[in-house]
């Protein structure tokens, strides 16, 4: 059972108030960054270093230039050049920009050296998980009667100052990670609810699940009444068993479209773009972290975080052994389900169920007894033909 306190913290109707303004607040930032962003495309991409360098703005110059080092033909470590190149796709190739080093250094005019040399707008990993985030926002706030159009407009930042993309990435990672299950007592509940066991969540929260068809209402009154006035609608994804007679092995999750799916799915984002900027794809650091003190890899972070306790109550190793053949892949959930890639150095097994939930539904029982924990964290999620386990040791 849950301590009061938290209890009060998930599901009291203030609590949410609060919820939906830091919902409203990231659209608003996520919003901010990215007109920035367009701003910025439209005044730089395609234009020459030439241009570039005999306009008026020494903005422009800098946000693309700035601490680029033409006798060593490279940025500096914290160059705002890097920065552009990184997190906004707006960038001068490396093979430009040794040739216009050279050209330089064989005494051509800056000018002249950059005439056919031009700027590019590539895909940015950052500017897809904000577009992304602001996306799924949109529409939750709409649909709760938000005036999303007043909000958009509601940061402004000046695209005169070569460091404003810096302050409104920072501002969306802040706004984000306050959104995250390890510090927000709501998302923490609903990702709780994303694919568990029946029965773990019943022990959990203390109040018992009505259905109604496929659809699974709380039989707490005051919950139920804060999840109806949020949107939150729960179902069943997998009853192998049947209700009346092994209610035990039911798997509940959220309803696709409902407001505990959609911030599943926002988390998933927030991850994605906190991994890219702490961690490169191969588990070193990112390039981008150099300009934002204490930015980390939000999704192995709360893995770790909770890696004491599973690694005392889940024995992964026996529960992947009696499931063999399992798969390992350099993936996760969020990847899985909903096709978000998140940086993580821990390994995602898939395993197949179909025969468990098929025949052995004893088995399949067992199996959720031992996992409980690890569905309840998100750290697991069933479905008809396999189950997904989020590893948690090295």
């Amino acid at each position: 059972m849950l301590e009061d306190e938290l209890r009060r913290q998930m599901f009291d109707r203030e609590q949410w108030r609060s919820y939906w303004e830091l919902l409203a607040r990231l659209y608003t930032r996520a919003s901010g960054f990215l007109r920035l962003y367009r701003e910025l495309r439209a005044r730089l991409v395609g234009r020459s270093v030439e241009e570039l360098l005999a306009g008026e703005s020494e903005s422009a110059k800098k946000t693309v230039l700035g601490g680029f080092k033409v006798d060593e033909q490279r940025y500096r470590h914290r160059a705002l050049g890097i920065f552009t190149g990184e997190a906004l796709g707006i960038r001068v190739s490396e093979e430009d920009l040794k040739k216009l080093s050279s050209r330089i250094l064989g005494g051509a005019e800056p000018r002249e050296a950059g005439r056919d040399i031009f700027i590019l707008g590539e895909d940015s990993p950052v500017v897809y998980a904000v577009s992304g985030i602001s996306s799924l926002l949109e529409r939750l706030l709409r649909g709760r009667g938000y005036s999303v159009d007043q909000l958009a407009g509601a940061a402004e930042y000046d695209v005169e100052d070569p460091l404003s993309a810096v302050y409104a990435l920072r501002d969306v990672l802040d706004s984000s990670k306050r959104l995250l299950p390890l510090y927000n007592p709501v998302s923490f509940m609903l990702n709780s609810f994303f694919s568990t066991p029946l029965y773990y969540l019943e022990d959990v929260y203390g109040f018992p699940l009505h259905r109604r068809g496929d659809t699974l209402i709380p039989a707490d009154d005051e919950v139920r009444r804060v999840f109806e006035e949020n949107g939150v609608r729960l179902r069943v994804t997998l009853d192998p068993g049947g209700w009346g007679r092994r209610r035990e092995t039911v798997i509940v999750g959220h309803e696709p479209g409902s407001t505990g799916f959609e911030v599943h799915r926002l988390t998933c984002l927030i991850y994605a773009l906190h991994s890219y900027i702490a961690t490169s794809e191969e588990g070193g650091e990112g390039v981008l972290k150099r300009f934002f003190r204490g930015v980390r890899n939000e999704y192995e972070y709360y893995i770790e975080t909770y890696r004491p306790l599973l690694e005392t109550t889940v024995n992964i190793g026996d529960v992947l052994r009696r499931l063999e053949p399992c798969s390992s892949d350099n993936t996760t959930i969020c990847e899985k389900i909903h096709g978000t890639k998140v940086h993580c150095t821990y390994k995602l097994e898939s395993c197949n169920i179909r025969r468990l939930v098929k025949s052995r539904i004893k088995d399949f029982h067992n199996l959720l007894l031992d996992v409980g924990l690890l569905s309840f964290l998100g750290l697991a999620v069933f479905n008809e033909e396999k189950v997904y386990f989020q590893q948690f040791t090295g």
